[in-house]
């Protein structure tokens, strides 16, 4: 069973991350910077990703912990 929550948790945290910076990316964020910093956006861009994609994961994975106590 970890190592189903394990694989769920790797492939949600992959996949958000891949759609958290597409969002990002063609949202209005990088015009909170000032002209010229490509550098600061696409690590602020990768950071926010991350920590949204961390934040996805871990509710999923912690709500079939849940659901699998419950069922048990």
């Amino acid at each position: 069973m970890e190592l189903f929550l394990t694989i769920t948790y790797l492939i949600i945290f992959l996949s958000g991350f891949l759609l958290f910076f597409k969002l990002i990316k063609d949202s209005n964020f990088p015009k909170i910077f000032k002209q010229g910093k490509t550098n600061s956006i696409i690590v602020a861009s990768v950071l926010i990703s991350l920590i949204l994609a961390y934040l996805l994961a871990m509710l999923v994975v912690k709500f079939m912990e849940v659901i699998i106590v419950l069922i048990y």
